[in-house]
């Protein structure tokens, strides 16, 4: 760790100086003693949490599962958001479970006028 890094850690923990004074003082950036004080208020330490980045996916194999179920035992009669709102997901993932993971296709029905010959 640096010197200057270690001179930000000590003034920040000290809650004597203003964050812009604290940059000044130091030549750093404003957003960077913003990032440390966050990461201090936060975790109560400057180490950065080990299990960060990206998020596992909700679409799990026992989800499909799940739904697979579900969609056979109301005999294809569920819409998609419906099925969002029962399992508490976003609509979006849904339509992906159902398009990619099931291979279903989403059926419309959609009414028209019905044409006679006149």
């Amino acid at each position: 760790m640096t010197a200057k890094m270690e001179e930000l850690q000590k003034r920040v923990i000290g809650r004597g100086e203003s964050k812009k004074a604290i940059a000044e003082a130091l030549e750093l950036p404003l957003w960077t003693v913003y990032s440390i004080h966050k990461l201090y208020r936060d975790t109560g330490g400057f180490t950065k949490h080990e299990n960060g980045g990206r998020k596992r996916s909700v679409r799990t194999d026992r989800l499909i599962t799940d739904m697979n179920n579900k969609i056979q035992s109301a005999r294809g009669d569920c819409s998609v958001q419906g099925l969002s709102r029962e399992f508490n997901m976003a609509q979006r993932t849904m339509e992906r479970v159902v398009k990619l993971d099931l291979g279903l296709q989403t059926l419309v029905k959609r009414r028209v006028q019905l044409l006679t010959a006149s």
